[in-house]
């Protein structure tokens, strides 16, 4: 689990601090204010992490540098100066970045790095990078695209013959994840009901299949149908339930969701906030980025029917430079933009009336 985020000239952030971060944590904010940069820096950050347990583990001797390195470029994609794209243009210094893992201190971990403008790769991190000593630690990026549909097309641009630009690390590792077979088992408290809950609501369900066709959406009646054939929202919501079955998605894991009410409708939504607060409450850690109001208001109703604290980080940029501030919503919703712009609409229909 992360506990704790200190960026200093990355991308739009001068400075970005972070120290109280809970198991459910929502990022808000305008177009243009780096949430899904956020998102992916520390999902690249946490998934190296683990990329180099692995290794390690298997007495395979990459440096954390270079798995670093890889694992940033490839989520990123930049294409002029490399990793150094991330790099705020607005400063001379280096990008620095501490993240801190697990806050006890039998499992602590703490990974910095660095690098500037003209840099290719990592050279600059802290000395000791322990392998993970969690083994249930992993982390999945969910991106607003759906995956299910185009996952050949989406994989062959990634395979080393055929490299290309446009679909990042955050789909090809999530597409990895999802061809995993399903396991047959009692899961883990809180997400048998999460699938009961989302099943209901799609009146079917995803599943793998062994011909031509990965993934089938089967309707009650024994009612089959292909991916091309199946609404974009079932399909958001079946890569929770496949993650869930095939064991990827359990306690331990860090979930990050950029914009996942994308494709749904508000009353999918209001469950899907169900489902991300009783992850949270199972022991997966949630980062979720949002712009919609349904999403986030649910989000807080949960957090203050549940007295559960759940941390708001509202993102602002004014002249090219972003700010953070930060709320429990267990104390209510925060003054944002998502919330300015339902008053404002509630506001011109009473003034035509």
């Amino acid at each position: 689990m992360i506990s704790k985020i200190l960026l200093k000239n990355f991308v739009l952030f001068k400075l970005f601090k972070w120290d109280k971060i809970n198991n459910l944590n929502v990022i808000i904010g305008e177009n243009d204010t780096g949430k899904t940069n956020l998102l992916k820096l520390l999902y690249s950050t946490s998934r190296a992490w683990s990329i180099y347990s692995s290794d390690k583990k298997n007495n395979k001797e990459k440096p954390f540098n270079e798995t670093l390195t890889d694992k940033i470029f490839d989520t990123f994609q930049p294409r002029a100066n490399g990793i150094g794209d991330l790099v705020s243009i607005k400063s001379r210094d280096k990008l620095e970045a501490e993240i801190v893992y697990f806050a006890d201190t039998n499992n602590r971990q703490q990974i910095q790095f660095r690098f500037s403008r003209k840099s290719k790769k990592i050279t600059d991190t802290n000395e000791f990078i322990e392998p993970c000593k969690d083994e249930n630690f992993n982390s999945i990026f969910i991106p607003p695209k759906e995956v299910l549909t185009a996952f050949e097309a989406i994989l062959s641009t990634r395979s080393e013959e055929k490299w290309m630009y446009g679909f990042d690390d955050t789909y090809k590792d999530l597409i990895d994840l999802l061809l995993i077979d399903t396991i047959q088992g009692k899961q883990k408290a809180n997400l048998p009901s999460v699938v009961s809950s989302l099943e209901a609501l799609m009146k079917g369900r995803i599943s793998q299949s062994r011909g031509k066709e990965k993934f089938i959406f089967s309707r009650k009646g024994n009612e089959k149908y292909s991916m091309s054939m199946t609404a974009e929202g079932i399909k958001r919501l079946g890569i929770y339930i496949t993650l869930i079955n095939n064991r990827q998605l359990h306690p331990g894991s860090i979930l990050f969701l950029d914009e996942p009410e994308a494709e749904l409708h508000p009353k999918a939504i209001r469950v899907l906030a169900d489902m991300i607060f009783n992850f949270s409450k199972a022991g997966i850690q949630v980062f979720v980025s949002t712009h919609n109001y349904f999403l986030l208001k649910q989000l807080e109703l949960n957090a203050r029917k549940e007295k559960t604290e759940v941390q708001c980080c509202s993102l602002k940029n004014a002249d090219g430079l972003v700010t953070a501030d930060f709320s429990d919503l267990q104390n209510g919703m925060p003054d944002n933009p998502i919330v300015d712009v339902a008053l404002d609409i509630f506001d011109e229909d009473i003034a035509i009336d």
